[in-house]
C-alpha cells in the first residue's frame, strides 16, 4: 500500500449509483450520495489491487483473486495462481468476464568478471531475467475457466497482445483492434473494428490499445493520427458510436457520460500551462464550453475525476480525500455547472 498520498491518489469506481474508493491503510469504502454517508466495505491492508463492477468488489490477496458480492457480502475465491507465478494481474471486462494475466520470471545467474588483485571490486555476477506470460478469461461470478488465451508465451515470438488491450464490449457491440502494419520506428499499429466492420476514422490508427478509459457508457481511446506521434482521441459508445475528439495540448479528456465528454482545460501563460477548469464536449454537436464551479477554492481538487452524469467524484494527487460534486444542467439539459456536495476520505473516519 502507498505510504503517502502523492501520485497514488486516483478516482474510484461508480457502480449502481454508489462510489467505491480506496482509503490508505484502511481499505475500500463506499459512498452513497442518496444518504450522504460512507462505509468501509473491504477492510484490509494486504490486498494488492481491486476493481469494482455491479456484481461485486474483486481483489487480490497474494496470488489469489476473490470477489465480495455486493448483495450478500459473501466472499468467493475465484482463482489461485500456480506457485511458480511471480505476479498475478486481472481486469474486469464489460461483459462480466475477467481477464487474468500471470507473469513468470526466470533468472539466469552467471559470472561476468573475475576479481583480480588490481580490480578487486568489479561486478562479478550478472542476471538474465526472462519474463513469460499466461493469460486466461474467467467467469466473473464462478471463476470458471472460459478461454485459454496464451500459456507461457515470452514477450517475443508467440506472444499476443493482451485481450483487454484489443477487445472492448459495450452494450451489444464488440470493438476490437486488429494489426495494421508498423510505424516507422517499428511500433505495431492497429485498426478499429466494430462487430467485424472496419470503423477506423480516416487517417487514424492505434499504437497502444484500449488503455485510456473503459467502463460505463463510453470508452475514451488514445490513438495516433496519420501514423505520427501527435495523439488524438476517440470516444466509443455503448450505442456503437465512434466519435473523433480533437486533442490539442491545452486539454486532457478525463470522463464521459450521457452524451458528454468532460476534460481539463488549460491555457498558456508565457512558457507554462495554467489550469482553467472543467470543460464539456457535446458528442452529438461538437460544441464545447466550461462548467462553472461554486467553490473556486476547491477548483484544483478536480485534478482527476469520474462521473455517472449525475455526480462527479474527483481527487488530486496531493490529497487523500475525494470531493463529490453534483452536475447542474441548464434549461436545455446540458451540464452547465458543478455544485459542491461533500468531501469523503480518511479525515472523516
Amino acid at each position: 500500500y502507498s505510504l503517502g498520498a502523492g501520485c497514488a491518489s486516483s478516482p474510484g469506481t461508480i457502480a449502481d449509483g454508489r462510489y467505491y474508493y480506496h482509503v490508505r491503510h484502511s481499505g475500500v469504502w463506499c459512498y452513497d450520495p442518496a444518504m450522504g454517508t460512507s462505509e468501509r466495505v473491504l477492510s484490509t491492508f494486504w490486498y494488492d489491487g481491486y476493481a469494482v463492477n455491479g456484481y461485486g468488489i474483486y481483489y487480490l490477496r497474494g496470488e489469489t483473486l476473490y470477489v465480495q458480492v455486493h448483495e450478500t457480502g459473501e466472499r468467493i475465491k475465484l482463482y489461485t495462481a500456480p506457485q511458480d507465478c511471480t505476479r498475478l494481474f486481472f481486469s474486469l471486462l464489460g461483459d462480466g468476464r475477467i481477464d487474468v494475466r500471470l507473469r513468470f520470471n526466470s533468472y539466469t545467474i552467471h559470472q561476468d568478471k573475475v576479481p583480480t588483485d588490481t580490480e578487486p571490486n568489479v561486478p562479478s555476477w550478472s542476471y538474465n531475467d526472462t519474463i513469460v506470460w499466461s493469460e486466461y478469461l474467467l467467469d466473473g461470478r464462478t471463476g470458471e475457466l472460459l478461454e485459454v488465451r496464451q500459456e507461457y508465451a515470452s514477450s517475443g515470438a508467440g506472444f499476443e497482445q493482451f485481450y483487454e488491450n484489443t477487445h472492448l464490449t459495450f452494450g451489444g457491440y464488440e470493438f476490437t483492434l486488429v494489426p495494421s502494419g508498423q510505424r516507422a520506428d517499428g511500433v505495431a499499429l492497429y485498426r478499429l473494428l466494430r462487430d467485424g466492420e472496419d470503423v477506423t476514422p480516416e487517417e487514424t490508427l492505434f499504437d497502444q490499445g484500449f488503455f485510456v478509459l473503459r467502463g460505463g457508457q463510453y470508452a475514451l481511446v488514445e490513438c495516433v493520427r496519420g501514423g505520427k506521434l501527435t495523439h488524438n482521441m476517440l470516444c466509443l459508445g455503448a450505442d456503437g458510436s465512434v466519435t473523433t475528439l480533437r486533442c490539442p495540448n491545452t486539454r486532457s479528456y478525463v470522463a464521459a457520460a450521457d452524451g458528454f465528454v468532460f476534460y481539463d482545460q488549460y491555457e498558456w501563460q508565457l512558457a507554462e500551462q495554467r489550469y482553467v477548469g472543467v470543460g464539456c464536449h457535446d458528442i452529438a454537436t461538437g460544441e464545447e464550453w466550461l462548467l462553472t464551479v461554486d467553490r473556486t477554492d476547491l477548483t484544483r481538487e478536480l485534478y482527476d475525476y469520474t462521473t455517472d452524469g449525475v455526480y462527479l467524484y474527483a481527487c488530486a494527487p496531493w490529497s487523500s480525500a475525494h470531493t463529490v460534486w453534483r452536475l447542474i444542467s441548464d434549461e436545455d439539459g446540458r451540464p452547465a455547472a458543478l455544485e459542491y456536495v461533500d468531501t469523503v476520505g480518511p479525515a472523516r473516519h
